[in-house]
């Protein structure tokens, strides 16, 4: 005669089975809610249209309610170290909108192996071993070597950071540099078209060197006058009139 089965037997193997489906509908649930979160749309807003940003495929996939303001613009800045400005907003449910704008260059440094694009502060925005035509090249005495230093890393030598002041104020001035030599701890020589040489101190006052270049820039194009070369290493300028 076959044995009934107990009630109580029965009501566990229904509440086991009541536990799996839960368990599984719940994570049928968590995943259809992190896939419909997921970042699938990133829109990058910029003043410079063909601004090319990297590592936007370490932000994809990711849940957008999980993932902070902060760390989406520590990954972006990250990979894209010629960025100075980033800012986030979500577009709910899966979508980024990203503006950025970049850092200008300043001048190209030339290393053993190729060349460092530095901004004003000498932070290395880009690396190229080509020649990069379309900015001032630095000529440093002793030349770095190109695997020592990553993008986003400073060159915080005390005589290019000067020259890179000096060659973003000339530009300023209308008068943008081909070359930049740094020959020996006191010279920084910028050679500007029509062979026009502008030389500056690493240890003179770098605003008083600004003041008297403003100055004398100012009156040679109120008088109409034109130079070959301007010296700031003293403290009373040498200036050599065409």
């Amino acid at each position: 005669m076959r044995q009934k089965q107990s009630p109580k037997k029965y009501l566990g193997l229904k509440y086991y089975l009541l536990i799996i489906i839960f368990c599984v509908l719940g994570f049928l649930s968590l995943y259809m809610l992190d896939q419909y979160f997921a970042i699938k749309r990133i829109e990058i807003i910029s003043p410079d249209e063909k601004i090319i940003i990297k590592g936007l495929e370490n932000l994809q996939k990711k849940n957008i309610l999980l993932t902070s303001d902060r760390e989406i613009i520590y990954t972006v800045s990250q990979n894209n170290p010629q960025l100075k400005n980033i800012s986030v907003e979500k577009k709910y449910p899966d979508q980024l909108t990203i503006r950025v704008e970049a850092e200008n260059s300043v001048a190209a440094l030339k290393a053993d192996q190729g060349y460092f694009l530095l901004n004003v502060s000498g932070k290395i925005l880009a690396k190229d071993k080509g020649n990069l035509a379309n900015f001032p090249v630095i000529n440093y005495y002793q030349q770095l070597n190109y695997n020592t230093y990553e993008l986003g890393d400073q060159v915080d030598l005390h005589d290019i950071v000067v020259s890179l002041h000096f060659t973003k104020k000339a530009a300023e001035m209308g008068l943008p540099a081909l070359s930049i030599d740094i020959g020996g701890v006191d010279m920084i020589r910028l050679n500007l078209h029509n062979k026009k040489i502008l030389i500056f101190s690493t240890d003179r006052n770098i605003n008083i060197q600004d003041y008297q270049f403003e100055k004398i820039i100012r009156q040679f194009k109120i008088e109409g006058k034109d130079f070959e070369s301007l010296d700031f290493r003293f403290d009373k300028p040498i200036i050599k009139l065409k």
